[in-house]
């Protein structure tokens, strides 16, 4: 992915969708999991390695 409006846009045809707005990162959630991505607003920031956290309901 080259930016994050691209990638938005690709998990959002899979079910993600924002779920907190902030000055410094994008979080995502799928609607009816557990499962949180956090990535930098910058996107040039990316680094390779990414986290996802399940959320306990």
């Amino acid at each position: 992915m080259r930016s994050l409006e691209a990638l938005e846009r690709r998990l959002g045809s899979l079910g993600w969708e924002r779920y907190y707005e902030d000055r410094a990162i994008v979080q995502l959630h799928k609607h009816g999991g557990g499962d949180l991505i956090s990535l930098p607003r910058d996107f040039s920031r990316l680094r390779s390695t990414i986290s996802t956290h399940k959320l306990e309901t």
